[in-house]
């Protein structure tokens, strides 16, 4: 589960973040290949998070944890501003412990 997706290059490359993240941290590396082009993925990225665009996978079991999770079936306006220090929602109801702050922005990247 905790590297769903990703090869043996990816798990133990290095990614962009990591220098922000403690050593001992358990990590997690996931993968899916896209065949579309960034500025067609990009828009799906910045909307992730609970009260917004969701997490694209199994709602019915977010929400049987306590999330609030509703995955968004188009781009919304409203939700393409991602800022450095925004809050990133996993399920809201468990407080900070479940939120991931952006640390690192580079749009389309």
């Amino acid at each position: 589960m905790y590297r769903w997706g990703a090869c043996d290059s990816e798990v133990l490359g290095a990614m962009p973040g990591d220098n922000l993240v403690a050593d001992s941290t358990k990590r997690t590396t996931r993968a899916i290949t896209i065949d579309a082009g960034v500025h067609d993925v990009w828009p799906w990225l910045a909307q992730i998070g609970e009260h917004r665009g969701g997490f694209y996978s199994y709602s019915l079991l977010e929400r049987a944890v306590g999330a609030d999770i509703h995955n968004a079936a188009t781009i919304h306006p409203e939700w393409q501003q991602l800022e450095v220090g925004d809050t990133i929602w996993l399920a809201s109801r468990y407080g900070p412990a479940a939120r991931q702050i952006v640390a690192e922005l580079e749009p389309e990247r």
